[in-house]
């Protein structure tokens, strides 16, 4: 029995080591978050490999104590993974409205190929609104397009990202419902998130 406490006071010498280092990593950075995910799994071994194994009191304070910082542990990557899945939404949700514009600039242009000759003076004062030029469509449509171009790029950039970082996660019903979503449905998906962080 007392070989075994001995042993176990040093696995747990070992492993608050590990968990010191816990409050220094850094997910921002490279190899953080994984580092973090793989404390967590370390830690869960220790606890499976001494839960119902100890008899002597401190020891079992000590796995309580263990218990409580796993649990925090585990509640930080799961804000860390939630705010990943918020960006994402929201990267995506940017790209369709940036599509959107696109399609209304697209829409214009051609408005403006219909439209009889002595109409053109008013739609273009409509369109110039509070502007000092007159309506370029060219210039529209391609800024539109350079935006749309952008926000995509930036949600996959996004995507691969979150699919190395959480590639665990990739069964959770809220990610796999982004490819789905839309502007109108973006909202209640950040909200979801927005939920299971609070709770």
């Amino acid at each position: 029995m007392k070989s075994q406490s001995l042993a176990f006071q040093k696995d747990a010498a070992r492993i608050a080591e590990l968990a010191g280092y816990f409050l220094i990593l850094d997910p921002e950075h490279s190899g953080g978050l994984s580092d973090i995910k793989d404390l967590i799994r370390e830690l869960r071994t220790f606890l499976v490999r001494w839960d119902g194994e100890l008899a002597h009191f401190s020891d079992q304070t000590t796995l309580k104590a263990f218990r409580k910082q796993l649990h925090g542990m585990e509640r930080h990557v799961e804000c860390l993974y939630l705010a990943s899945l918020r960006e994402l939404v929201e990267a995506r949700r940017e790209w369709k409205l940036a599509e959107t514009f696109l399609e209304a600039a697209v829409a214009l242009n051609e408005l403006i190929k219909i439209t009889p000759g002595h109409l053109i003076p008013e739609l273009q004062a409509a369109l110039r609104g509070n502007e000092r030029e007159d309506y370029d469509a060219t210039r529209s449509f391609r800024g539109a397009m350079a935006e749309a171009d952008e926000y995509e790029a930036t949600y996959r950039r996004l995507r691969r990202e979150f699919e190395t970082d959480w590639s665990e996660r990739l069964n959770d019903p809220l990610f796999r419902s982004i490819d789905a979503a839309d502007i109108a449905t973006a909202d209640p998906l950040i909200e979801a998130a927005a939920e299971r962080i609070a709770a």
